[in-house]
């Protein structure tokens, strides 16, 4: 009795590992399948060094746009000593409030490294910026590059 159990355990244990490893690859399909030709958002990076685009006037420049990381535009006397080149912002946070804390962290650098002059300027000016990571749509995209130098990013 024990060797008729034994035989039949080990038969539904070999025809179990055969089904799994003979199936059809038709058979199985991915769980992420043609999802990813669906998304139409991308990432680009929109350059911005010749625009006089700063932190006093990014939120009227790309309203409604989601911005994820800025970078600020040094000046190559004291760009080497800030390590900080690039914020990012809190998508949940308005574009405002997130210009006033960058600003807020580089002018405490600036003042830090004793740069006094350009702190003062950017008080008043606001912070320049080089360049912006933002999250778009094909129609916004469209729109932009008629006016700004754009390209897609993958991070």
């Amino acid at each position: 009795m024990k060797k008729i159990l034994t035989l039949l355990c080990s038969a539904l244990f070999l025809s179990f590992c055969f089904s799994i490893f003979l199936s059809t690859p038709e058979s199985t399909q991915t769980v992420f399948a043609d999802q990813s030709s669906e998304i139409e958002e991308v990432l680009y990076e929109i350059d911005l060094q010749d625009d006089g685009v700063n932190t006093n006037n990014l939120h009227e420049r790309f309203p409604n746009i989601v911005i994820l990381r800025a970078y600020p535009m040094f000046s190559l006397i004291y760009e080497e000593r800030i390590n900080q080149k690039y914020y990012n912002f809190d998508t949940t946070l308005p574009i405002t409030e997130n210009c006033a804390e960058m600003q807020n962290r580089y002018l405490f650098l600036l003042n830090h490294y004793g740069f006094i002059h350009d702190k003062q300027e950017y008080e008043i000016h606001g912070l320049p910026l080089s360049k912006i990571l933002v999250w778009l749509d094909k129609n916004q995209i469209n729109d932009l590059k008629k006016t700004y130098s754009i390209q897609e990013k993958t991070v």
